[in-house]
């Protein structure tokens, strides 16, 4: 399944029981824009259904999902999670990912560079973009 086709069966499961969700959802008053971006350069995903159904729901209960969460495996379209091939593999990108973020996040602050002393700075830490 492309992404294209992914995201359409995400939001046809959402049509389908916005109203067992959620009584305030309505899908046809609202239009729903879903942007999808290939952040790490490797190639989209096929397996958006789940992420996708998680966003609109967020989306439409005003309830952000936090930024760093990685959603982990897939739906079909009748709303069965399907299990997850490698797991471990998985978990290890997301964290790769995720440490890679705090290390950003660290070297924008320039207080820390003004706090470390010269010991602490023979080794120097490899700037992650």
């Amino acid at each position: 399944m492309i992404s294209k086709e992914a995201i359409q069966a995400a939001f046809n499961y959402f049509k389908a029981n916005a109203k067992s969700n959620n009584q305030g959802i309505s899908t046809k008053e609202k239009d729903y824009h879903l942007h999808v971006q290939d952040l790490t350069g490797v190639g989209m995903s096929d397996d958006l259904v789940l992420a996708a159904f998680l966003s609109l729901c967020s989306s439409v209960l005003e309830k952000p999902i936090q930024e760093q969460t990685a959603i982990l495996g897939t739906m079909t379209i009748g709303g069965f999670i399907n299990s997850i091939d490698n797991l471990s593999d998985l978990l290890q990108v997301s964290m790769v990912y995720i440490n890679t973020l705090m290390v950003q996040d660290v070297l924008k602050d320039d207080d820390w560079l003004n706090a470390a002393d010269n010991r602490r700075l023979s080794c120097p830490v490899p700037a992650l973009l």
